[in-house]
This record gives C-alpha cells, structure tokens and sequence, in this order.
C-alpha cells in the first residue's frame, strides 16, 4: 500500500454564478408527493469552442456546458446555462453583434439563442424542431445589416433580426447535393463565400433570393482543391482563404492555390486587423510565421479579436478553458466547475461533499475525478494530481469513515482522505493489496464497488480479474483476495452492497446474476454462506445487474435492464434457500442506470428514460422527472444520489448533471421547530412548511382551545400542511397550534401557526 500527500486545490481562478434558478414543482395524483424546486444545472465550460467580444469589452464564450461572458476589464465571468437561458449545452458558435448589441449563440441541436440588449434571452426554435433535417446542428454565424446568415449541417438560412423570423431556407447550394453541410461563412466583397463539405460555394448579396441554384459558383477540386471537404474560411482585405485538412489555399479569379501545408489538421482560420490566422494542435501561425506563444496546457484551436482597440489572441486549451495573448503577457481564464460533462458515477461523502466519476464505457475516456461542497469544484486529474495515476476513473464510493474510494480502469483504486486542504492518496495498483489484474494483462487491475463492513474492513469488487471477485482490505492487517464462491471464472461483477448480516451481495454486468457470500469472520470454508440468484430460480427480472442499494429497512434493490426487483429480507439467504424476489411492475419495462435510497426511504431509479422516485415499499410513483417537466440535460440518467441533509438531489447524464431542491430531508436530532411562512395567507399561499421535525413525527394541528384540526405523519425534517381540516376545508383565520411527538425518540415540542385570509 503507497500513500501520496498532496494539498487538496481546486482549479478555481474565482468564484462563478450559476445563472437564474428556474423553480418548479412537480407533484402526481398519488397519496405522496415530492416536491421539487429550485433547479440548476453543474456543466463544465473548460471545453472552448468559439469565442467573440461585445461591444461592453466582455468575452464571449461557446463552450460544451453552454455559454459565459468574461469582462476583460473585471476579470470575472456570467455563466448562462439551460434553465432561463439557451436551448442547449451543446454551443457550438457565437457571435457578437456590436451594431445592435446583441449576442448569438448556435447550438449542436439546431438552436439560435440571441442575448437582447435588455439582457434577456430569445429562443429560436425552429431549425431544432425540423425533423427533416436528421443533422440540424448549426456550424457558424455571420451578421449583414438586419440579416443573420446561419450556416448548418444540412445548409444555409438566413434570419430577419428585426422582425425575428427566417427569411429562407437554402438546403440546396447552387449544383451540390441536398442537405450538403456548411462548415464556416465569410463576407467578402458583398459575396457570401461557404466552406462546405463539397468544396466551396460563393454568392452575391445581391441576390433576391439565395435558393436560386444559379446564384452560386462552386469551386473544388477543379479550382485547385486538393480536397472537396473545406471545414475553415475566412477573409482579408487581400482576399478570401480556406482549410481543408493539412492544407491552407488563397483564393483568386476562382482558383485555390494551396499556399501552406501543415504538420497537423488545421484546428480554425480567422483573421482580425486584416492578419489571417490558422491553427492546429502545435499553435497559432500566419502569413508571416508562427505565433512564439508558451500555453499553459494542451492547445486545441485559436480566435482572434480586438476589444477596446487592442488585439488579442485567445488559445482554447484542452480541459482548461482559454489563454489570453496580448502580444506581451499570457493569462488563463478557467471556470470553476466540474473537470467534465460525464457525470458516470456519484457519491455523497460524510461531510455532503459531492464525488463524481467521470469514465463511461468504452474506458479511456475518463477526465479524472471531482469533488463539489455546494460552493467550490475541486478536480483531482492526472494533470493537478499526477499521483492519480489516471483520468480513467469510472467508480466512486463514499465509505462511512470519510474516505472516498475511486475506482479506475486499469490502475485498481486510489482511496482520498483529507483533512482541511490536506488530502492522502492511498492506492490499490495491480499486483499489490491483492489487487488481480484481467486475463491478458496482469498490470491492467479494475476495480468497481466498494464498502466498509461493520468491523472497518474494506471491501472492493476486482471487476473482471483472473479468478477472484472480492478484495478484503483489514483495517489492521494484509489484503486478501477472494474468488466468487459459485464459479471462480466469473469475475465480471460491477456492484456490490454488503446487508445487515455482513453478506456480500454482487451484481454481474454479463448475466451471471447476483452473487452472495459471507465468511462469516472465519476461515473455515464449510460454514459459508454462498449462492446465486439467477432469472432461473427466482423472479428477477433480468441475470444482468445494473444496480444495487440496501434500504432503511434493510431490504436489498435491485436494478436490471428490464426493470427493478427487492428482495425484502436478504439476510435470511443460505445456502439452500434464495429469499424472495419481487418484481416491482410499475418499471418493468424500464433500463435502470442506478438506484438510490433518500432519506425518507424513497426510491430514486435513473433509467435510459428519467427518474422514477417510487415510495417506500415500491408500490407508487411519488415523481417522474423527464424533459418534458423538468429540465434534465438528457433523458438516460446515469446516476443519481439526493443529499439528505440538503435536501438536494443530483441527476448525472453524460451532458451534466441537474440538481434540483426536495423534500426529502434527513430528520433533525431534536426538535428544532420553524414554520414557513408565517402568517400563513391561504389566498396567496398554497402551504405551509413545518420545519425541524425529529425522526417519526406525529403531528396534530389544533384550535387554540384544543379541538383537532388535521393531523401528519412524516419520516423526515419537514411536513407540509395545505391549510385545511380533515374534510378538506379550509381553516378559518385565528392562530393554531402545531404538537408534535417523535414516535422514534419519544421527544415532543409545540409551536404556533397564524391563519389570515
């Protein structure tokens, strides 16, 4: 076992705003009900894909997890996400329209998002909502007087700005064929040039309309293209340049002459102060050489602009954010947030610190990990933390003694403690700690699940080792590696759960189905408990397993790809005897992602379709959380885990991660009454809150001489009262009195509420 210290910091430059907060409640016609409020969406914004400046000196930026506006001269930033803002994360270009002072944002989904001059946002929605067109993304912007011309994925629009309607569709460019992409726009010489995926396309402005197939001349490779495909174009007072690929061509008189070759794919082309620009992974460069520019991580592509009458260059850099040069000193603008878009796997720690994983399958593709306390991200990556030893982190466990396990593809698991700024890496690498490494590659260790059993021993699951399934790490002595009970050769196992009894239970990703083991705290193999429960012999649905979580009551769920199953007493398993599998058939045809158990003992299932919230025994749907009433960033939810002293419930997709405020809350120790609001006024108000509720609350609303109102009965901190009696009417005014009495600690405390009308 190695421990590493490292000081636990953050990537953050400064602290950012989410944006406006939309606030919506979302309730069924059950007996329950959930509320919901105070959404907000986690994005990363370190992934740069366009930028331009407005006429305020602001930078503005199009990122992966939308868009931010960065004041050069206050050197702090606005975040606008999805709630109240853009159509999508997925922004793809912007531009600055100084003349009338507006901002436009394209999107991967076919959006326009125009930012007014009263700071307001205006939704265009109908490229995004032609269906005809099954690539709608839009590729770049350009601005002529009062038109927008919008270049696609299956062509060119253009848009009135003053009367907010398109003026027409061009989804054929002169001869090329239909649906042919447009990559970039240039404005040369009251010409619209095109960069296209067939060369390129030039039209007079002229022109009364742009669908007219004989407006447009095309040049290709008979005009001294190389290649067809022109994905950059840009304009000087010199004339007009574009990229395809390696190559770099002027055009004159309707010939391309390629005049620079590169060693890597041109990355942009652009030009600014009448100099032209292009760029690929090994910087920026123009007619005259290359830009000497030290960047502070790994360079994508450039812009160009001037703001305030000084040029700049912006250099995107990989899982960092932008480089500013202006011309004498380099500075970095990097968004506090999270390290990725991938939210995989996620974990509440002891102190409410959110972990997230940030590797789907196919592995390699994992960002590394980060930490969220509410505030402040904290991102721990191979370029922050290099004892990490990887970015390929697809697991995250929360263990009762604080510490965080991550799992990993191909380094085992690196367990995080910390105390202040401090933190420890403890790692669990192939071929030590009894970590096994896969069939054909020793060196090359997975492991997914963990836990801490009651005695402190930790727990991991060696996903897809040589022969064994479990790795049990003492607090106090040597790791030990153990095989799956029922078949040594089945080691492709991902979750895991221990019950109340200490058995271990794994769920298998290839359809071996759930595994359960117990030692039983000795070495005597004859007395184990080992055995499997398959489709075959029980009534789980499905012999792949998707999730696992142990409830409040002790009882054992179970995610498959066709819906969720419980297994209500999972400490009565032998080796004889499988306890009883209830198929839960309100998601039988759901593919479950996870499963979370809040502090109510509500069932949260992420699946390919949203979130299911079901009640304590799974014979409800208290909440069903899809795009159509929420604004979730995609509907195949990952991962999901509720906060329950915050109340705040995470939803991971491979876009972000929605958050949203609930009322599932942990109860408080002792009572700790609060009522909201107060005075309650039953024509403007739809409830009232009772607030600081122990575990267990029987609560009784009473006239002040003492005759019975209404009465509750809450697991949580918090009860809501519509403000009527058991009949369903509502009080009259006066002032009423809240007893209450926990059936768990017995404690009891009064507070009063005022009725108006």
């Amino acid at each position: 076992m190695r421990a590493t210290r490292y000081t636990f910091v953050g990537n953050m430059i400064r602290r950012l705003s989410f944006g406006v907060l939309l606030v919506v409640t979302i309730s069924t016609a059950t007996s329950q009900t959930l509320l919901l409020s105070d959404w907000n969406t986690l994005s990363s914004m370190r992934t740069v894909r366009d930028v331009d400046v407005d006429g305020n000196n602001r930078l503005w930026a199009a990122t992966t997890g939308g868009v931010f506006a960065y004041s050069l001269d206050s050197k702090t930033a606005v975040e606008h996400r999805n709630i109240n803002a853009l159509q999508t994360l997925d922004t793809r270009t912007i531009l600055c329209a100084n003349d009338r002072n507006e901002v436009y944002v394209g999107g991967g989904d076919g959006s326009v998002d125009i930012f007014t001059s009263n700071d307001e946002w205006v939704n265009v929605t109908d490229i995004r909502r032609a269906t005809q067109y099954p690539r709608r993304g839009v590729t770049d912007l350009v601005q002529k007087g009062n038109t927008l011309f919008i270049a696609t994925e299956f062509g060119l629009l253009s848009y009135d700005l003053d009367r907010r309607q398109f003026i027409e569709t061009v989804d054929r460019i002169g001869s090329l064929q239909e649906k042919t992409p447009v990559n970039a726009i240039t404005i040369f010489r009251d010409s619209l040039w095109l960069a296209t995926d067939s060369g390129v396309a030039v039209a007079s402005l002229s022109e009364t309309s742009l669908r007219q197939p004989g407006v447009w001349t095309i040049l290709n490779a008979q005009n001294g293209l190389t290649k067809n495909r022109i994905a950059f174009i840009a304009s000087t007072s010199a004339g007009v340049y574009c990229a395809s690929d390696t190559s770099l061509y002027a055009i004159t008189d309707g010939t391309c002459t390629r005049i620079r070759t590169t060693l890597y794919p041109i990355t942009n082309v652009s030009s600014s102060l009448d100099t032209l620009y292009w760029s690929s992974v090994s910087g920026i460069e123009t007619l005259k050489g290359r830009k000497q520019i030290t960047w502070s991580g790994g360079f994508m592509a450039h812009a160009a602009f001037v703001a305030n009458g000084k040029p700049y260059l912006a250099g995107f850099i990989e899982r960092i954010g932008i480089d500013l040069w202006d011309y004498s000193t380099r500075s970095t603008i990097e968004l506090n947030g999270p390290v990725s878009n991938k939210f995989a796997r996620m974990a509440i720690d002891t102190r409410g610190r959110l972990w997230v994983a940030t590797d789907v399958e196919p592995p390699k593709s994992g960002e590394g990990v980060c930490a969220y306390d509410g505030t402040t991200w904290t991102s721990l990556t191979m370029r922050t933390t290099p004892a990490l030893h990887t970015n390929s982190c697809y697991r995250v466990s929360a263990l009762s003694d604080g510490t965080v396990l991550i799992g990993t593809w191909g380094r085992g698991a690196t367990r995080i403690s910390y105390e202040g700024a401090d933190v420890e890496l403890t790692h669990y690498l192939p071929g030590s700690n009894a970590v096994q490494g896969i069939a054909i590659d020793s060196t090359y260790a997975l492991i997914a699940d963990a836990q801490l059993d009651r005695n402190g021993t930790l727990w991991m699951v060696n996903e897809q080792s040589v022969n064994q399934l479990f790795v049990q790490v003492p607090e106090n002595g040597t790791a030990v590696g153990h095989s799956n009970c029922t078949d040594s050769r089945a080691t492709n196992f991902r979750s895991m759960v221990i019950d109340a009894a200490g058995n271990k239970w794994a769920g298998s990703t290839t359809g071996s189905g759930l595994v359960v083991w117990n030692a039983k705290g000795t070495t005597d193999r004859a007395d184990d408990v080992c055995n499997v429960v398959r489709s075959s012999n029980s009534q789980l649905t499905d012999n792949i397993i998707t999730a696992l979580a142990i409830d409040k009551n002790g009882a054992l769920w179970i995610g498959t790809p066709r819906g969720v199953c419980v297994m209500g007493v999972p400490t009565s398993v032998t080796n004889t005897n499988i306890p009883y599998v209830r198929r839960v058939t309100l998601l039988a045809s759901s593919i479950v992602n996870d499963i979370f158990i809040d502090a109510l003992n509500n069932k949260w299932i992420a699946t390919q379709t949203g979130v299911f919230v079901l009640n304590e025994d799974g014979t409800e749907v208290i909440s069903q959380i899809t795009k159509t009433n929420a604004p979730l960033l995609d509907e195949n939810v990952r991962c999901v885990v509720v906060d329950g002293n915050s109340g705040i419930a995470y939803l991971g997709t491979s876009a972000g991660c929605t958050t949203v405020r609930t009322s599932s809350l942990a109860p408080a120790a002792e009572y700790q009454l609060s009522i909201r609001p107060q005075p309650f006024r039953a024509h403007t108000d739809n409830e009232v809150v009772i607030d600081g509720l122990a575990p267990d609350s029987d609560i009784r609303i009473l006239t002040a001489s003492g005759y019975l109102v209404n009465a509750l009965q809450v697991r949580g901190r918090q009860a809501i009262w519509d403000g009527r009696d058991t009949e369903g009417k509502p009080v009259p005014p006066g002032v009423y009195i809240v007893h209450t009495t926990s059936a768990s600690s017995k404690q009891s405390a009064v507070t009063k509420i005022a009725v108006q009308r």
